[in-house]
């Protein structure tokens, strides 16, 4: 997905985001891990069309944060954080501002 173009993805973006989101929550380590990339870059491919999904991404995102505490997801947690800010950089500023005070508040507590 990294690189992807809007015209490539945003026909698709029900679809992959609802597989994507079965991975990140059923998958084993490296396909959690992969999922969120792939998710991630998909929302900065769309960009603005992204807006109407972000709150609900995000709610998704810091879910499955919370749910894998084990060291062996460490590196899926990371991508999680990674892929919030991906995300964040794709939607308009005011979608944005309604949650940042959420999102930073749970990148302070992590």
């Amino acid at each position: 997905m990294d690189g992807a173009t809007e015209e490539l993805v945003l026909p698709f973006m029900a679809e992959l985001s609802q597989k994507l989101g079965v991975l990140m929550k059923q998958g084993i380590s490296i396909q959690k891990e992969n999922a969120v990339t792939a998710f991630a870059s998909s929302a900065v491919a769309i960009k603005e069309h992204f807006d109407p999904r972000f709150k609900e991404t995000v709610d998704f995102l810091l879910q499955c944060l919370n749910e894998n505490p084990q060291p062996e997801y460490r590196q899926f947690r990371a991508q999680i954080i990674e892929g919030i800010t991906l995300v964040a950089s794709a939607v308009s500023q005011d979608v944005f501002d309604l949650e940042a005070d959420r999102i930073v508040q749970s990148m302070v507590y992590i």
